[in-house]
Formats: structure tokens, sequence, C-alpha cells
């Protein structure tokens, strides 16, 4: 079975929108959920600021991710994903392939050139491409 991020249309949209706002700058926020089993549940978007400022990196500030956290942890979920865009195409880059070592939840990547997405895990020592469903 493969791992799967589940998400709302309107989840998307508000990415979507967030990154068009952003560009050329990288956009980046947290997804708040549940996981079921393989399944990455999104139940809500929380958008941070990137603190670098960049176009071709993201940080999210320690404030704003333990405020995710928290957020989370009060509603009785988790953070279950990370997203950010990229200039390039909806794949990690070398830098997001180091901190998925860190953070074992979904990566949510969106190209601003095509406007694809894909979503990747870290099981193991490999970065599988997740199913991403629009629901």
């Amino acid at each position: 079975m493969r791992t799967k991020l589940v998400l709302k249309k309107a989840h998307l949209e508000e990415i979507l929108a967030q990154a068009k706002r952003c560009t050329p700058m990288e956009a980046c926020g947290l997804l708040v959920g549940k996981k079921a089993g393989r399944n990455y549940i999104c139940e809500q978007v929380l958008p941070t600021k990137n603190a670098d400022e960049s176009p071709y990196s993201f940080t999210i500030a320690p404030e704003e991710l333990l405020a995710g956290y928290r957020y989370a942890d009060e509603r009785k979920m988790e953070v279950v994903g990370i997203y950010h865009s990229h200039p390039s195409d909806a794949s990690p880059s070398g830098l997001d392939l180091k901190f998925m070592k860190w953070n074992l939840i979904a990566w949510l990547i969106l190209s601003t050139v095509t406007w694809d997405y894909a979503a990747y895990i870290m099981e193991g020592s490999s970065v599988v491409k997740m199913c991403v469903n629009v629901v």
C-alpha cells in the first residue's frame, strides 16, 4: 500500500494562492491533521513566513514552528506535513533531502513554474513519492 497525502481542494487552493503572492520567494507552511496508517490527512493549512526571504530556500522560524505544533496539539491533531514552493520542478532539492531526514512527515512541494505539485516522505533511507489525493 502506497503512502498517501490527503487534502481538500480548498487547502490546495490556499497553498497555490500563497505561492502566487510570495513569488519569486518560496512560500511555506504546515499541514495539520491526523495520521491513519499510511495516510497523512490534512485538516488545516497553517501558512508561515519564509524567514529566509529567498527564492531558493525556506526556513520556518522556530517560534512559528513551535506555535504550529502547539496549535495542532491543542486540537488533538498533529503536524502531518510541511509544504513549500520551488522556482523549478516539484521535487525535493538537496537541502530538502537533508531536512526530510529529520522531519519524517509529508513534504508537499509546489512548482511556481508549472504549478504542478507532488509530495514526498522519507521511508528508511529512501525518499518515496507519495500519492496525493485532493478531495
